[in-house]
């Protein structure tokens, strides 16, 4: 595990040079989600929603997030048991 160097102030973030991956499941018609690494940070963006402020998780946790739905975790909510 790492430690978390500090929250950045996403008001001060300039994102138009954050490079993130878009959800190839938009077709894209630009409803998308844009996913980020900032350093020790994930953001979250929807890109059709450019004036609302990223989701912001920590590193660690975003990886433990994705590790639980590889492993299945989440499988009976997305109704597929």
């Amino acid at each position: 595990m790492t430690v978390q160097s500090q929250r950045p102030d996403l008001s001060k973030l300039d994102l138009s040079r954050l490079e993130g991956t878009v959800s190839s499941y938009s077709g894209g018609g630009g409803d998308c989600v844009r996913v980020g690494r900032m350093g020790d940070w994930i953001l979250v963006s929807d890109t059709k929603c450019t004036d609302r402020p990223p989701l912001l998780y920590p590193l660690d946790g975003a990886r433990a997030w994705i590790q639980s739905l590889k492993d299945g975790a989440f499988d009976p909510i997305a109704g597929s048991d």
